[in-house]
């Protein structure tokens, strides 16, 4: 996957640390884009969801990596909630 001409042309983005911007992706391809921006800075990466829609992010993510990831719930859920 790393070898077609659009991911080269990310990694090299990533490389030069610009600042990117992708809209309009589908969810499994958002994680794609974040698992490999973690794999080429090699540093930890943060993302931030603007709803529960979008959480399913984390469902993608780790099912394409097996490493650890953390998900914290919204700010509005209470103790003994189910999320």
């Amino acid at each position: 996957m790393e070898t077609l001409s659009s991911i080269q042309v990310l990694i090299e983005a990533l490389k030069k640390e610009t600042a990117l911007l992708f809209e309009g992706l589908w969810d499994s391809p958002k994680a794609i884009l974040s698992l490999l921006s973690r794999l080429h800075l090699k540093k930890n990466v943060l993302i931030i969801t603007g709803g529960e829609r979008e959480g399913r992010l984390f469902d993608d993510l780790s099912f394409f990596t097996k490493e650890h990831l953390f998900s914290f719930p919204a700010w509005e859920t209470l103790p003994g909630e189910e999320i």
